[in-house]
């Protein structure tokens, strides 16, 4: 990997995985512990959702000419990037119905998935105070669902994967921890919401490739 390909590897993975550290924020104010491994098994849920994404996008990739494999990833960022812009927007929405009741499926466990998007305390689902592996997986799987379509973008565009996929799981997991630990010294009651960091990230990374 050259020194462009590190450094946007590592811009993408900073940008889908700063939610990691949101969440930490949230689940340390509960007081719920997030051991090492946990930590790592959410992360990696990052990781298998990137490669999912990588293999699609490469083999979608055969199928263009290089030029419009290269503007088809930058308009995936572009979406993405508009997507987690509105993210907490969306998440006060559903909030809201949540709490009229609207929100009544539980198909296939998607209630809880919704929730714990909402929600990441709620992923201590037995209520412990201390996330297990399982928990976390489900944790994983929910804020890093975005890796899928970044795995796409990345996928046709040829960005070298195993690195790519060693960044998402060491940031997620570094995130969540920094997170939990940062959680005593935020205020009590002021949600952080760095999708629009996250978001802006994206966005500019599609331009670049244009």
């Amino acid at each position: 990997m050259g020194v462009g390909e590190v450094l946007t590897s590592a811009a993408l993975a900073a940008a889908l995985t700063v939610d990691c550290f949101a969440a930490g924020v949230g689940l340390g104010a509960q007081r719920i512990r997030v051991p090492a491994l946990s930590a790592a098994a959410a992360a990696g849920m990052g990781a298998v959702w990137m490669a999912a994404g990588s293999w699609i996008g490469r083999s979608a990739g055969r199928l263009f000419p290089a030029r419009a494999a290269g503007l088809g990833a930058a308009l995936l960022l572009f979406v993405m990037g508009g997507f987690k812009c509105f993210e907490g927007t969306i998440k006060l929405v559903l909030r809201r119905h949540g709490q009229r009741g609207r929100l009544g499926f539980s198909a296939f466990g998607l209630r809880f998935l919704l929730e714990v998007y909402l929600d990441p305390q709620r992923a201590d689902a037995n209520r412990s105070k201390t996330l297990s592996g399982a928990e976390a997986a489900g944790l994983g799987l929910v804020l890093s669902a975005d890796n899928l379509t970044a795995g796409i973008s990345a996928g046709m565009e040829g960005i070298p994967l195993p690195g790519l996929l060693l960044l998402v799981t060491v940031m997620g997991a570094v995130f969540l921890f920094l997170g939990c630990a940062a959680a005593q010294r935020i205020s009590a009651g002021r949600e952080r919401d760095l999708s629009l960091v996250g978001g802006a990230v994206l966005i500019l990374l599609g331009l670049l490739r244009l």
